[in-house]
């Protein structure tokens, strides 16, 4: 039902945090989120303004798997900012192994995935990391 309330109003905001003063302190779940992802990502910046409400007024606390799909909208839709402003926290908390192997596994596009690696790499050389862009460098090699 969230899905098509996003993509049939334009006003999406307003009506959900109605629906959602009904509800009895209900938390959104990664797998019915992951759903929603997958029902609205032809609509990437209904996709990405989703993402934010449901963190800030649904207390959404995205897993990899989510954080991952989120990045791989954003990046397939050239909001490449916003990719990065997405990935950053991901490069502060997690090990470059467990960042790219989340990537590799949940991408759907090779395109997307490329790219997005590509701000990861980013992402490592602007934080003085050397070794794990180093890292990141050579997983970017066994794709090929």
């Amino acid at each position: 039902e969230i899905s098509s309330i996003l993509l049939q109003r334009r006003n999406w905001i307003s009506h959900l945090q109605y629906v959602k003063s009904k509800l009895p302190r209900s938390t959104l779940t990664s797998p019915i989120f992951l759903q929603i992802i997958r029902e609205t990502r032809k609509c990437p910046k209904t996709t990405l303004d989703f993402f934010d409400f449901a963190k800030t007024h649904l207390r959404f606390e995205p897993d990899l798997k989510s954080h991952c799909r989120v990045i791989e909208v954003a990046t397939e839709s050239g909001l490449l900012e916003r990719a990065e402003t997405l990935l950053r926290p991901l490069v502060e908390t997690h090990s470059v192994s467990l960042v790219v192997g989340s990537m590799h596994r949940w991408f759907e596009g090779e395109v997307s995935l490329s790219i997005s690696l590509s701000l990861v790499l980013e992402c490592y050389a602007l934080k003085g990391c050397y070794q794990n862009g180093l890292e990141v460098f050579g997983f970017m090699r066994r794709l090929r």
